[in-house]
């Protein structure tokens, strides 16, 4: 724990974007498992991020984007996605 950089983080903690109940399809619990806890291959919350981004964004994540966020840009999701999966 002690090696965890916080102070990268905490911009996050302000964006608040992102905060309906995710639907089953984007949670993001099986890429954490994956790399968390089945390996002992830890990445970092940045590739962590990157991998889910690329596995949910189609068509799970412009899904979200439709029915919750019509009319945003694409890096304004992603960084509210960002902030809610730091936060998890």
């Amino acid at each position: 724990m002690g090696g965890l950089e916080l102070e990268k983080y905490k911009e996050l903690r302000a964006i608040k974007t992102v905060e309906q109940d995710l639907p089953q399809d984007l949670l993001p619990l099986e890429i954490y498992y994956r790399y968390y806890w089945d390996s002992t291959d830890f990445k970092d919350f940045e590739k962590v991020f990157e991998i889910y981004w690329h596995e949910k964004l189609n068509p799970y994540i412009y899904n979200f984007i439709k029915k919750y966020f019509y009319g945003c840009s694409l890096q304004f999701v992603e960084e509210g996605f960002k902030a809610r999966l730091y936060r998890i």
